[in-house]
């Protein structure tokens, strides 16, 4: 007997699919595959505007690969022989502590460089409830000039590492093909987890997710992506070459917060991406110049709406007469 559907349940659940997915193809485009990729020359954590950003956390600024960070760090050199040095002078990055109607003060830090992250850690904790200003030196300018980043701190300190409350069921994966444009082998995959996001006492945002390969001939894993813990879900993506792809894949999700703490629970899951339906034919693929995405994830997904909301229906429980 043919399950009715109900038109605005069926069309809500479709939206919401169509929408998910539009997005996840905007965060998961591109060829690049490197799980230390930074966007644009620096990277600053926590992010610019960020609020709740526990009081003992580090600051993190990650330069791009191709910085050489010795040049740049001789370049401020000559601001410490200053009759009236700038804040921050003779340093990479530094940290202000910039509330209104107050004047900015410069917040002690240890800093430990690390191949291109530098790491500021407060040697208190910073003030609760007060913006503070993150001043990163700019590459590749004939002048020395320094880019602004501001957060806002919350009221607490962190104290517990993160917690990653799930199991790999709870876990989304997609295989999708990789455009013509990426100049892959024949065969690659891009993999596409939806990950239910990581919580902390501290600031939740500032958590890194990270996707670790593990298997025959890798005894500590291989990570191969890492995500910040924004969103719900979290849309984490790599790319697998064409031997990985025809095999039997296994994964386990790390969760660090600022402070390097992992968290305990490390969900796993195993995956064959050579037997999964490739969704890029279906939503995301789409000529060069034209976006048929829309018209192709609407009858790809009526089908599976349709087939999800009549396993609803079938496996409801009758509701008990009074």
């Amino acid at each position: 007997m043919p399950v009715p559907v109900p038109v605005r349940a069926l069309t809500s659940f479709l939206l919401t699919l169509c929408v998910a997915q539009s997005v996840a193809n905007a965060q998961v485009q591109g060829c690049s595959d490197d799980a230390d990729d930074v966007d644009g020359d620096f990277e600053v954590m926590p992010e610019d505007r960020a609020e709740g950003v526990a009081r003992n956390a580090p600051i993190v600024v990650r330069y791009g690969s191709d910085i050489d960070l010795d040049a740049l760090l001789a370049s401020v050199a000559g601001e410490l022989e200053a009759e009236a040095p700038v804040p921050c002078a003779g340093a990479l990055a530094c940290v202000l502590e910039t509330e209104r109607r107050a004047e900015p003060r410069v917040v002690e830090v240890d800093v430990d460089l690390d191949e291109h992250a530098i790491v500021l850690t407060p040697r208190e904790p910073l003030a609760g409830d007060t913006e503070h200003t993150v001043l990163v030196v700019q590459p590749d300018l004939d002048i020395v000039a320094r880019s602004a980043s501001s957060f806002v701190t919350g009221a607490r300190t962190d104290r517990d590492p993160p917690e990653l409350g799930y199991d790999a069921q709870d876990v989304s994966v997609s295989v999708t093909e990789l455009p013509p444009e990426c100049l892959e082998p024949a065969g690659s995959r891009r993999v596409v987890l939806e990950l239910p996001p990581a919580t902390d006492d501290g600031d939740a945002e500032s958590v890194t997710l990270e996707i670790v390969r593990v298997g025959d001939g890798l005894d500590d894993g291989e990570v191969r992506a890492r995500a910040a813990n924004r969103g719900d879900p979290v849309l984490v993506s790599f790319m697998l070459g064409p031997e990985e792809a025809a095999q039997r894949t296994c994964l386990v999700v790390r969760a660090y917060d600022a402070l390097g703490r992992k968290a305990d629970r490390e969900p796993r899951l195993c995956f064959n991406p050579s037997t999964r339906p490739l969704f890029s034919s279906a939503c995301a693929a789409a000529r060069p110049g034209r976006d048929n995405s829309w018209g192709a994830c609407a009858w790809f997904l009526l089908a599976a709406g349709l087939a999800k909301l009549a396993r609803r229906r079938s496996t409801a429980v009758p509701a008990k007469r009074l």
